[in-house]
């Protein structure tokens, strides 16, 4: 545990000034944001749009953490300036791996929260004091489905922590590629299975929406409950079995590379 932390506070060394400089950019894009439509606002009568945290907030999230993953991973691993320093570090693999991959996928987007309610906490009653504006602090929960943005996030970072750790170069752009390449697969195959269905139930030659069109009551709610049922099954494969799967193979990953590259 002494490791893990020491190596956290490793990471906040090595990367606060990157830090300090993505926290700045979102709060200068926030305050040049509000000013511009305050100004507007006053100038043309319109009503103020206080929805500029909500918009952004899942943009920073997922882009932000994408990015950050393909940094701080990719670089430790791979660029040999620091690759060498980073594996020889006097801790486990395990301890080095979760130092990284927990703060991205689950402190990150805490962390991000957070400062969206301070940030809103401390801009909010500047722009009232300045334009009168009503004030609107930053309130996670008034976002639609915000649990699941976070599911989806922790799912979705679970994906480039292991791209991270198997692409040597260009992660990010790989790993799109890579998930164009599955969805296109994906929807393929269901193309097929449906149409193999359609075949087996009503006959081959036949258009699909007239099949569609010749579906019954009970058939119809036999689908939906078959449907139902296969959502909640990919849901928990998609958003628990497949990322921790990811997780357990990036470190294994990162092992690997020790082995090989670092001697």
């Amino acid at each position: 545990m002494k490791q893990f932390f020491l190596l956290v506070k490793r990471e906040w060394m090595i990367n606060r000034r990157d830090l300090v400089i993505y926290v700045s950019v979102i709060a200068l894009l926030h305050v040049g944001i509000e000013i511009f439509e305050s100004v507007l606002a006053r100038s043309t009568g319109s009503v103020f749009n206080p929805e500029s945290y909500g918009k952004f907030f899942p943009f920073f999230l997922f882009f932000g953490g994408v990015f950050l993953i393909a940094d701080y991973i990719g670089s430790d691993l791979y660029k040999k300036e620091r690759q060498h320093t980073y594996l020889m570090l006097p801790a486990t693999n395990l301890a080095k791996y979760l130092s990284k991959s927990l703060l991205l996928t689950i402190v990150y987007p805490i962390a991000l929260t957070i400062f969206f309610i301070l940030l809103s906490a401390v801009i909010e009653p500047i722009l009232y004091l300045a334009f009168g504006n009503p004030i609107h602090l930053f309130n996670p929960f008034q976002i639609n489905g915000f649990t699941l943005i976070l599911i989806k996030y922790w799912a979705l970072s679970s994906i480039f922590v292991f791209t991270a750790t198997f692409f040597r170069k260009a992660s990010i752009v790989k790993t799109f590629l890579a998930l164009t390449v599955i969805s296109l697969l994906s929807t393929g195959f269901l193309l097929l299975f449906v149409r193999l269905f359609i075949t087996l139930r009503f006959g081959g030659g036949m258009p699909f929406f007239d099949t569609i069109a010749r579906i019954d009551r009970l058939d119809y709610e036999r689908i939906i409950t078959v449907a139902e049922n296969w959502q909640r099954v990919t849901s928990i494969v998609g958003y628990l079995i497949v990322p921790l799967a990811l997780q357990v193979i990036g470190y294994w990953r990162l092992c690997e590379v020790e082995a090989t590259d670092a001697l």
